[in-house]
């Protein structure tokens, strides 16, 4: 090839950028369309003309090289949307701080990783001033070739499946009837607990769960993203819905809590956080038709979220909200509890060398907390001589170790490793009937809807009492839901065989086979 040495010594950053996509498309950490790349390519190196040799044209050109290089890389990956991600780093209310920062970007690479790729680029950058260009055409020949060979799934197909579930889920709705025995319900909503989280910390087969009456083990939380998921189970007696009319007035008859408060139920709601992060308590007593949360500001705080904003402890909370379900003198209460304890960017008071510990202790020691807290509440509603029916709900993963396609604490796609929760169901009273054995295991593919069914057969014959009915008829015929799972732009949506995704408004792709749901490990 006759390129100009001045014209190749130009290109070389930009031909070190194309030969390090091929390598990340080879890892499987993005899908490279080779047709803008390869206009961008010829694009740039038209540009290396002689008499665009000035200085400042050549700053021209690298200003404008770098941000198309930007542009093109951050479509071909599975980062969220840039007006996302931008508002959460510049706005200084979303802005994390920068020990929570500096641990999310040492979560995301490795020293050793970093030291490697900068010496990988400097060699690459430093090869005889033509090498890097005769690189450069074989590697789109290659991206060509990976394009052709990616798997092609058939859009129209997924798009009519898709279409054709959310029809059936809108027609689905769950009654709940006053029920013939008083009972109490308790929601325990945790944000970032997900069974691959589990896994990943050796916490799998943890005794908490062994405290449960009941596991929904392939529950689907649908969302990956707290307000999201709140807001889907407070609708849970309705089907699932699409995103789109989650942020919406909704359909009354869909609110579990107004459900519950025409069966006799007063409702209360209490969170360990100030709900003030991108308006949460707004956006679920608006949308998700939740109460006003206790006020709890007069606690002392045992953690710091990532912005700063106070935690409070769990049992703490709880105490307080089960105190004011007693103080109303209902004959039965609903009670809505979420905490954020386990969230990735929660580090306890004080300990402002936390961020150094490892990701997965951090998680194993935060999740053990909870589970302590939450057995010692559970104590508390024993004592109070009251039937009560927990139901344990995480809203999502908190992609402890991460994938391929998202780093470690980023969840921004609805994969099932984050959207398959471990989800319990726990009786409480002195009516309840005897336990055997270990939870009774709920192993189809489920999601918010069964939780309603579980609650409105619990009410049509309730287990408790003289007489109380085993819990096994209300787990027969719970509601399967197939796994759709679905954030602001992205669904991902699966059949036997495979998972597909479809993110940014992008086309349909085949994910690794890894990725299928059937491949999540969930209870042993």
């Amino acid at each position: 090839m006759n390129w100009s040495a001045a014209a190749a010594r130009r290109m070389n950053p930009w031909n070190v950028y194309v030969l390090g996509k091929l390598l990340l498309q080879v890892l499987g950490y993005m899908r490279v369309d080779p047709l803008p790349e390869l206009a961008a390519f010829a694009l740039m190196f038209g540009l290396t003309r002689p008499e665009l040799a000035r200085a400042w044209a050549r700053a021209a050109l690298g200003a404008g090289g770098t941000l198309l290089a930007g542009a093109l890389f951050w479509h071909a990956s599975f980062l969220p949307a840039p007006e996302d991600t931008l508002p959460f780093v510049l706005d200084p209310a979303l802005r994390p701080d920068k020990a929570y920062f500096m641990s999310f970007l040492k979560g995301v690479l490795k020293p050793w990783q970093a030291a490697a790729g900068l010496g990988l680029l400097w060699a690459a950058f430093h090869l005889p001033k033509r090498r890097t260009v005769d690189l450069t055409v074989p590697a789109f020949a290659l991206l060509a070739v990976f394009a052709v060979l990616q798997p092609r799934p058939d859009a129209r197909r997924l798009d009519a499946e898709r279409d054709a579930f959310y029809a059936a889920e809108a027609a689905r709705r769950v009654d709940i009837p006053e029920p013939a025995v008083d009972f109490d319900i308790v929601f325990v909503h945790v944000c970032s607990l997900s069974w691959d989280d589990l896994w990943s910390t050796g916490m799998q087969r943890d005794p908490f769960f062994e405290r449960f009456d009941a596991l929904l083990t392939r529950f689907n939380s649908v969302s990956s993203y707290s307000e999201q998921s709140a807001i889907r189970l407070l609708r849970a007696v309705c089907g699932q819905a699409r995103f789109d009319t989650l942020f919406t007035e909704g359909a009354p008859e869909c609110s579990l809590l107004a459900e519950l408060e025409r069966a006799g139920y007063a409702v209360l709601d209490a969170q360990n956080h100030n709900g003030q992060f991108q308006d949460w308590t707004g956006k679920i007593t608006r949308w998700g038709r939740a109460k006003p949360p206790l006020d709890v500001s007069d606690l002392q705080a045992v953690k710091l979220n990532f912005n700063g904003s106070a935690i409070n402890g769990d049992y703490d909370v709880l105490e307080r909200l089960w105190k004011g379900r007693l103080a109303t003198g209902a004959r039965r209460a609903a009670l809505y509890y979420n905490t954020v304890s386990l969230h990735t960017g929660a580090r306890p008071v004080g300990d402002r060398r936390s961020w150094r510990k490892d990701r997965t202790e951090r998680f194993r020691l935060s999740t053990r907390q909870l589970f302590e807290e939450l057995t010692r509440f559970f104590a508390l509603l024993e004592g109070s001589g009251r039937n009560v029916v927990v139901v344990f709900v995480p809203e999502h993963g908190g992609a402890v170790r991460g994938s391929q396609l998202l780093v470690p604490g980023m969840r921004d796609l609805p994969m099932p490793a984050i959207t398959l929760v471990p989800v319990g169901v726990k009786l409480i009273g002195p009516g309840r009937p005897a336990r055997r054995g270990g939870p009774v295991l709920v192993t189809g593919p489920t999601s918010y809807l069964a939780l309603a069914h579980i609650l409105a057969r619990f009410a049509a014959a309730p287990p408790f009492g003289k007489a109380p009915a085993p819990p096994e008829g209300a787990l027969s015929g719970v509601p399967e839901t197939r796994l759709v799972a679905e954030g602001k732009k992205m669904v991902a949506l699966s059949d036997a065989a495979d998972l597909y995704l479809n993110w940014m408004d992008k086309k349909w792709v085949t994910l690794p086979r890894k990725f299928h749901p059937g491949r999540v490990r969930t209870r042993p």
